[in-house]
C-alpha cells in the first residue's frame, strides 16, 4: 500500500506516463480531471503520510460500521 496510485494519476494527467504503465477506469480519470477532486489526488501524491492517516481513519470507520462482532482484528 502506497501513494503510488495518486502519483501515477498525476503523471497520466501530465502525459508523462507510457502506454501500459498504468491502467485506470473512468472513475479514476474523473478524480484527476475534476478540479475539486484533483486537489486530493495532488495532496495524496505529494504526502504519503497524509494519505496513510486519512486511509487509516476511513478504513477504521468502514470496518466499525460493518462489523457484526466486537472482535475486529
Amino acid at each position: 500500500l502506497s501513494n503510488n496510485y495518486f502519483e501515477n494519476m498525476l503523471r497520466w494527467n501530465n502525459r508523462e506516463i507510457k502506454y501500459g504503465e498504468a491502467l485506470f477506469i473512468p472513475t479514476d480519470v474523473t478524480m484527476v480531471v475534476d478540479e475539486g477532486l484533483r486537489k486530493y489526488v495532488t495532496e495524496y501524491a505529494n504526502d504519503e503520510k497524509l494519505f496513510f492517516a486519512r486511509f487509516t481513519r476511513g478504513y477504521q470507520k468502514m470496518v466499525e460500521s460493518t462489523a457484526t462482532s466486537t472482535w475486529r482484528y
